[in-house]
Protein backbone atom coordinates (compact mmCIF):
# COMPACT_ATOMS: atom_id res chain seq x y z
CA UNK A 1 0.00 0.00 0.00
CA UNK A 2 1.62 3.21 -0.96
CA UNK A 3 1.94 5.82 2.06
CA UNK A 4 -0.54 8.63 2.16
CA UNK A 5 0.80 12.09 2.57
CA UNK A 6 1.07 13.22 6.29
CA UNK A 7 -2.75 14.08 7.66
CA UNK A 8 -4.30 12.54 4.42
CA UNK A 9 -7.55 10.92 6.36
CA UNK A 10 -8.85 7.33 5.50
CA UNK A 11 -11.95 8.15 3.10
CA UNK A 12 -14.85 6.10 3.03
CA UNK A 13 -16.33 4.82 -0.54
CA UNK A 14 -19.47 7.23 -1.15
CA UNK A 15 -21.01 4.03 -2.78
CA UNK A 16 -20.23 1.36 0.24
CA UNK A 17 -19.40 3.32 2.69
CA UNK A 18 -16.30 1.14 3.60
CA UNK A 19 -12.54 2.60 3.94
CA UNK A 20 -10.76 2.97 0.35
CA UNK A 21 -7.32 2.12 0.54
CA UNK A 22 -4.32 3.95 -1.40
CA UNK A 23 -3.35 3.07 -4.44
CA UNK A 24 -0.79 4.94 -6.63
CA UNK A 25 -1.86 5.34 -10.20
CA UNK A 26 0.83 7.92 -12.83
CA UNK A 27 2.95 9.01 -9.33
CA UNK A 28 -0.51 9.88 -7.56
CA UNK A 29 -1.80 8.55 -4.78
CA UNK A 30 -5.80 8.25 -4.80
CA UNK A 31 -8.34 6.12 -2.68
CA UNK A 32 -9.90 3.16 -4.22
CA UNK A 33 -12.51 1.22 -2.57
CA UNK A 34 -11.43 -2.38 -2.39
CA UNK A 35 -15.28 -3.40 -3.22
CA UNK A 36 -16.41 -1.50 -5.63
CA UNK A 37 -12.99 -0.40 -7.38
CA UNK A 38 -14.32 2.94 -7.19
CA UNK A 39 -11.81 5.51 -7.69
CA UNK A 40 -11.68 9.21 -5.68
CA UNK A 41 -9.84 12.07 -7.32
CA UNK A 42 -9.01 15.10 -5.28
CA UNK A 43 -8.65 18.30 -7.44
CA UNK A 44 -6.25 18.10 -10.07
CA UNK A 45 -5.28 14.24 -9.72
CA UNK A 46 -7.73 13.47 -12.77
CA UNK A 47 -5.85 15.75 -14.85
CA UNK A 48 -2.82 14.16 -13.64
CA UNK A 49 -3.31 10.79 -13.77
CA UNK A 50 -5.17 10.96 -17.41
CA UNK A 51 -2.96 13.10 -18.98
CA UNK A 52 -5.60 14.71 -20.21
CA UNK A 53 -6.85 18.66 -18.71
CA UNK A 54 -10.07 18.26 -21.10
CA UNK A 55 -11.08 15.47 -18.92
CA UNK A 56 -10.97 17.10 -15.64
CA UNK A 57 -12.61 20.33 -17.32
CA UNK A 58 -15.79 17.70 -18.47
CA UNK A 59 -16.51 16.75 -15.30
CA UNK A 60 -16.34 19.71 -13.67
CA UNK A 61 -18.89 21.14 -15.89
CA UNK A 62 -21.45 21.45 -12.95
CA UNK A 63 -23.89 24.36 -14.09
CA UNK A 64 -24.18 22.34 -16.88
CA UNK A 65 -26.02 18.97 -14.99
CA UNK A 66 -27.86 20.41 -12.48
CA UNK A 67 -28.13 16.79 -10.63
CA UNK A 68 -27.33 16.39 -7.10
CA UNK A 69 -25.24 12.62 -7.23
CA UNK A 70 -26.93 10.25 -4.66
CA UNK A 71 -23.74 11.02 -1.95
CA UNK A 72 -22.15 13.58 -0.74
CA UNK A 73 -18.13 14.73 -1.31
CA UNK A 74 -16.21 11.43 0.90
CA UNK A 75 -13.35 14.14 1.21
CA UNK A 76 -14.86 17.36 2.98
CA UNK A 77 -18.73 16.11 2.77
CA UNK A 78 -19.72 18.91 0.44
CA UNK A 79 -22.75 18.43 -2.08
CA UNK A 80 -21.97 16.41 -5.41
CA UNK A 81 -23.48 16.93 -8.86
CA UNK A 82 -23.29 14.90 -11.77
CA UNK A 83 -21.95 15.78 -14.86
CA UNK A 84 -20.85 13.39 -17.95
CA UNK A 85 -17.77 12.86 -20.07
CA UNK A 86 -19.48 11.42 -23.15
CA UNK A 87 -22.02 9.25 -21.84
CA UNK A 88 -19.95 8.54 -18.73
CA UNK A 89 -21.30 9.67 -15.45
CA UNK A 90 -18.99 11.28 -13.19
CA UNK A 91 -19.70 12.62 -9.88
CA UNK A 92 -18.12 16.06 -8.67
CA UNK A 93 -17.90 17.79 -5.33
CA UNK A 94 -18.72 21.59 -6.07
CA UNK A 95 -16.97 22.57 -2.68
CA UNK A 96 -13.10 20.72 -3.15
CA UNK A 97 -14.02 19.92 -6.68
CA UNK A 98 -12.51 16.12 -5.82
CA UNK A 99 -13.93 13.69 -8.59
CA UNK A 100 -15.88 9.91 -8.32
CA UNK A 101 -15.32 7.73 -10.82
CA UNK A 102 -17.06 4.01 -10.77
CA UNK A 103 -15.10 0.72 -11.52
CA UNK A 104 -13.64 1.41 -15.47
CA UNK A 105 -14.86 5.12 -15.72
CA UNK A 106 -11.63 6.57 -16.50
CA UNK A 107 -10.61 4.26 -19.21
CA UNK A 108 -14.31 4.63 -20.69
CA UNK A 109 -14.22 8.82 -20.05
CA UNK A 110 -11.08 8.35 -21.67
CA UNK A 111 -12.12 6.59 -24.80
CA UNK A 112 -15.03 8.74 -24.93
CA UNK A 113 -13.20 11.77 -25.11
CA UNK A 114 -10.84 10.63 -27.83
CA UNK A 115 -13.11 8.99 -30.12
CA UNK A 116 -15.51 12.88 -29.74
CA UNK A 117 -11.69 14.72 -30.53
CA UNK A 118 -11.38 11.93 -33.66
CA UNK A 119 -15.10 12.78 -35.00
CA UNK A 120 -14.55 16.90 -34.62
CA UNK A 121 -10.56 15.98 -35.53
CA UNK A 122 -8.70 17.83 -32.63
CA UNK A 123 -6.94 16.93 -29.54
CA UNK A 124 -4.61 14.21 -28.82
CA UNK A 125 -6.72 11.83 -29.56
CA UNK A 126 -7.10 13.01 -33.26
CA UNK A 127 -3.18 13.25 -33.58
CA UNK A 128 -2.74 10.22 -32.57
CA UNK A 129 -5.09 8.73 -34.81
CA UNK A 130 -3.58 10.38 -37.60
CA UNK A 131 0.04 8.95 -36.65
CA UNK A 132 -1.70 5.33 -37.30
CA UNK A 133 -2.79 6.05 -40.84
Amino acid sequence: MPSAPAGDPVLLCPRDRVAMEKVKRAEVVLDECGRCKGLWFDHRELKAVAHDSDLEKRAAHLGKYPLKSPFSCPRCGGTCYQSFVGDVEVDTCASCHGVWLDANELEEAKRQLDADRIIHGSGAGFLSFLARL
